[in-house]
């Protein structure tokens, strides 16, 4: 199986360039994934730089996302090759082939966006009922 999800930031907007006869736009940027784990008690971050690669509707999407948005991408792992041409030398890089990019706006407070429900208390226990969370007894129940 290969499939990979990714949740991270852009690093820079989006390069998208349209292909082939029938233009299918494609794009590509970088996600700047943090990996948080511990070492004893102390607390470590590492950073990776991931390339994602997305197409049709998709790069479009990512096409409009700016740098620094935080984003979601599922796909899979591709490996590109080719030769080097002043070198000659083979040469290969790994990257995420998306098949889904989403802009999460987590506490962003963007226009039109509806503010998250609050907590609200509970409202009083009507007069004669228990004023506990706990299940009703045997004899409580009516059937």
């Amino acid at each position: 199986m290969n499939k990979v999800a990714l949740f991270g930031h852009i690093t820079a907007a989006p390069e998208i360039r349209y292909l082939g006869a029938q233009n299918t736009p494609v794009a590509e940027f970088n996600l700047a994934v943090n990996d948080v784990y511990y070492k004893g008690n102390e607390k470590c971050e590492e950073v990776s730089f991931i390339k994602i690669k997305c197409f049709h509707g998709w790069a479009e999407n990512a096409a409009k996302m700016p740098k620094g948005a935080l984003c979601l991408v599922s796909g899979k792992l591709k490996q590109d090759r080719w030769e080097d041409k002043e070198t000659k030398k083979q040469r290969d890089r790994t990257l995420v082939h998306a098949d889904q990019v989403f802009h999460v706006a987590w506490g962003s407070k963007r226009e039109g966006a509806e503010a998250p429900p609050t907590r609200q208390s509970a409202p009083a226990p009507a007069q004669g009922a228990p004023a506990t969370d706990a299940p009703p007894s045997e004899d409580d129940v009516p059937f």
